[in-house]
């Protein structure tokens, strides 16, 4: 009767949790790629795009990086899968994503049920883990395809170790090491989980309890997990190599670990804000400039506030403290003591984390034995999700396509160059127009330091013949990263080509041409081309002679008319100027 009963009751929690994240989730059908690492992912990634094949599942597990990310093979296979089937259909792709995220939410409402937690609480936590606005960026975006899939493995080891717990043989271990070794090659996020289920086993399981009779001492817990530890520091180890490669793991010179501390402490303190208030959502928070000594002091003082809470609570209120070590452990490879990338915190990072706040708040729902407080409890749970549907419903709509998400992320942090670049990139009207120029402007006012935002300033003023703001921009780019031998050409060709003679800098040309030909990158032949126009300027025209030729004879099958009529020129000793670098307005544009 009583397994009757449970089946009853989890068919019905399907029914309901089925329906609501369908109908929550329904906006994605609508919905495209985005061009915030889509491309990189599926769009533009051939060995994505070509489907499920052999040489594209072992390129999943050889490739450490891929060039933009870390060492996650089953997502890349889970990838394959959705263009085999669905070729580049976005909705069908994230179709995929929410299918994954309402299994999760199964696996965590029979995971709760195992450790003993109430009814009502299960369907709380499991709900509000269905429909959070901060799940949202997991699900509706294509490339984050590794927190579902990820936390799927990482449920399911859960219930592979219970079962092992509860019986323990060889099998059901490997199934628990399968199953882990799984979930790390989806996400490397989930290396925490091996504390976790010594947290598990200390409560709710009561393993370290003498009144257990199936109670083990502190070594045998930790012997059973060093396995799954030493899979979590081989994959730690390859993770922070990959993204070194990358170059995306931010230097103390960047950021000191005392602004690392104080993002963390403040970061603990907005993702508990936002399990209740989750309002201002975006798809990325830039990292701060400084930080206030009051934010980091409110911060401080909540992590050390609810530390002591969960301390007391350790004897009659086992869940506060089960759920903020929870939320804390699970927080620790993302919450940026290593700073990755440029962001100060996301949506993203709170998928798992996130169960812990919940049972902090709903896992106490067990000790409601009057009526009347269970009922209470039940219809504040039921407010609290009929307020949370409407905005979750709305985060879906921002992911629609790349405009939208970018504009709403600009609405939420202003000083986003990050984002106003990648809105920019999408609006495509050229550089006279208004809204472009005045998102320009306000990239460069939020981050004046950044090569990216003056190389995209000054491929903007070029499109709207401002070259000489185009030199100006140029030369700022150049300044924040010398490194770039395609801007160094093209300031090269600009100051040695431009018609107007007060622009002309011949011998900083030769200069800036020179750098770029000895970094060995960029096209080769224009950059000998370019030497040779600025050589030519300088009054050395037998080296520009000789440069040309070189450049003539890197590709003597397509030599272009273009440079044989340059070489003629610097044969007869005379320069080359561009009339279509003069302004349009300008008498020498018709010369």
């Amino acid at each position: 009767m009583r397994n009757e009963a449970s089946r009853k009751e989890f068919g019905f929690v399907l029914l309901v949790g089925g329906l609501g994240t369908l109908g929550i989730f329904s906006g994605v059908l609508d919905h495209t790629f985005v061009s915030f690492d889509d491309p990189d992912y599926v769009l533009g990634n051939e060995w994505i795009r070509g489907g499920l094949s052999f040489e594209g599942i072992v390129w999943a597990f050889t490739s450490l990086n891929s060039g933009i990310s870390y060492w996650h093979p089953l997502t890349w296979i889970s990838h394959q899968i959705d263009c085999e089937f669905f070729g580049l259909n976005a909705a069908c792709h994230k179709v995929t994503s929410v299918s994954l995220h309402f299994l999760n939410s199964c696996l965590l409402y029979r995971l709760l049920r195992r450790l003993r937690f109430s009814v009502a609480s299960t369907i709380a936590v499991s709900c509000l883990f269905a429909w959070h606005p901060l799940h949202v960026e997991s699900v509706a975006w294509v490339s984050e395809r590794k927190d579902v899939l990820s936390t799927v493995f990482a449920f399911a080891t859960f219930h592979a170790y219970l079962s092992f717990v509860s019986r323990r043989t060889v099998y059901r271990y490997l199934t628990v090491l399968f199953l882990f070794g799984c979930a790390v090659m989806s996400k490397p996020m989930v290396v925490t989980l091996p504390v976790i289920l010594i947290l598990v086993d200390v409560w709710p399981l009561g393993r370290l309890s003498g009144r257990d009779p199936r109670a083990v001492a502190w070594r045998r817990l930790i012997r059973e997990k060093l396995p799954l530890i030493c899979m979590s520091a081989a994959v730690s180890v390859l993770t922070v190599i990959a993204q070194d490669d990358l170059g995306i793991v931010r230097s103390s010179e960047e950021i000191s670990m005392a602004y690392r501390i104080a993002n963390a402490l403040e970061s603990y303190l907005i993702y508990f804000l936002k399990l209740g208030f989750p309002f201002g959502l975006a798809a990325f928070y830039p990292y701060p400039s400084e930080f206030s000594e009051v934010s980091v002091l409110i911060g401080l003082s909540f992590f050390v506030g609810m530390s002591a809470l969960a301390y007391k609570s350790c004897k009659n209120h086992a869940h506060i403290a089960f759920g903020w070590v929870w939320y804390l452990v699970s927080s620790l490879p993302v919450i940026g003591l290593i700073q990755v990338g440029g962001q100060a915190r996301a949506d993203r990072y709170t998928y798992v984390p996130l169960v812990g706040l919940m049972l902090i708040l709903f896992g106490g729902m067990n000790g409601c034995n009057k009526r009347l407080r269970r009922v209470v409890c039940i219809v504040g749970v039921s407010g609290f999700l009929i307020f949370l549907i409407p905005l979750t419903v709305r985060q879906v709509r921002f992911w629609k396509d790349s405009e939208t998400l970018y504009r709403r992320a600009i609405i939420v942090a202003p000083t986003s160059a990050k984002m106003r670049l990648a809105l920019l990139s999408t609006l495509d009207r050229g550089g006279q127009d208004k809204e472009v120029l005045t998102h320009l402007n306000k990239a460069i006012r939020a981050a004046p330091d950044s090569a990216r935002v003056h190389t995209v300033a000054a491929v903007i003023h070029r499109l709207g013949g401002r070259l000489e703001l185009e030199i100006v921009h140029l030369r700022k780019s150049l300044f924040w990263d010398p490194d770039q031998p395609d801007l160094l050409r093209r300031l090269a060709y600009l100051l040695s080509a431009h018609p107007d003679p007060t622009v002309r800098r011949p011998r900083e040309a030769v200069r800036l041409a020179r750098t770029a030909f000895l970094s060995g990158r960029g096209n080769r032949q224009e950059i000998l081309d370019t030497w040779a126009i600025a050589e030519a300027q300088a009054g050395n025209f037998s080296v520009a002679t000789r440069l040309s030729r070189r450049a003539i004879e890197m590709n003597p099958i397509e030599i272009s008319l273009t440079l044989l009529n340059r070489l003629r020129l610097f044969e007869e000793q005379q320069v080359f100027v561009d009339p279509n670098l003069a302004p349009r307005n300008s008498p020498l544009a018709s010369e």
